[in-house]
């Protein structure tokens, strides 16, 4: 008896290629998120709750442009991709909310730990809860906030969330390896660190696709492959 071959989600499939690429943007936003917080954290204190919240909001715009070249070059969008502000918008928020319960959780945990307050160490987990939480509708609502224009933001944060919870192994996958490189990067060797963001950018579309298409959100038109696109022009 034959056994069927797996069948390879067409986004995993065509990612690396994507992910090469669009390289040279994906280092872009490896950089610059750490420039700022290396900047803000000298200006500030690297232990200001206020770190979180000026990061991610300088940063958001550059995240979500290397997404977008990187899903560029997956995907035909077309009229599908969001207008600039929009884009932008949907990484304000995205990228911003769990930035802000990151900085109210530190804020919390400083208090809790300078006070003895119990209230403010119960208030320190739960804004630690909710940062992951909010990490995890993240990584899949900003690849599909950035390359539809259909859908309202709340639409995007609540669909993410169910397709989240019901098939959470892309997004967590996403996020452990973003948090992994950062941790060898603090631990062992400083410059992992400029990987951060790009892995997590490309572990984030590689995840939230197959994540949000399980759910029943449609896939935007796949880009011709530049193999088929190569084999085509040959046979002319």
């Amino acid at each position: 008896m034959r056994s069927e071959s797996p069948i390879i989600d067409p986004v995993l499939q065509r990612l690396p290629a994507a992910a090469w690429r669009a390289s040279p943007a994906l280092a872009v936003s490896g950089v610059v998120p750490l420039l700022v917080f290396v900047l803000v954290g000298w200006l500030l204190g690297p232990g200001s709750p206020s770190v979180w919240i000026l990061v991610g909001l300088l940063s958001a715009p550059v995240v979500v442009w290397a997404m977008g070249r990187l899903q560029g070059e997956l995907f035909e969008l077309g009229d599908q991709r969001p207008d600039l502000m929009r884009r932008l918008v949907v990484a304000e928020v995205f990228i911003g909310a769990p930035c802000l319960l990151a900085a109210w959780s530190t804020f919390a945990a400083a208090v809790a730990a300078s006070a003895g307050s119990v209230l403010f160490e119960v208030l320190a987990v739960a804004g630690t809860v909710l940062t992951v939480v909010s990490v995890l509708i993240a990584v899949v609502a900003l690849p599909i906030g950035t390359a539809r224009a259909d859908v309202t933001v709340r639409t995007i944060a609540l669909a993410s969330f169910l397709a989240g919870a019901r098939r959470p192994l892309g997004p967590i996958a996403a996020v452990a390896m973003a948090v992994a490189i950062g941790w060898l990067g603090l631990t062992w060797f400083t410059g992992l660190l400029v990987f951060v963001v790009p892995v997590a950018v490309v572990f984030a579309v590689g995840g939230a696709w197959p994540t949000a298409t399980a759910f029943g959100i449609s896939l935007p038109p796949l880009a011709p492959s530049r193999l088929s696109a190569t084999v085509g022009r040959e046979q002319a």
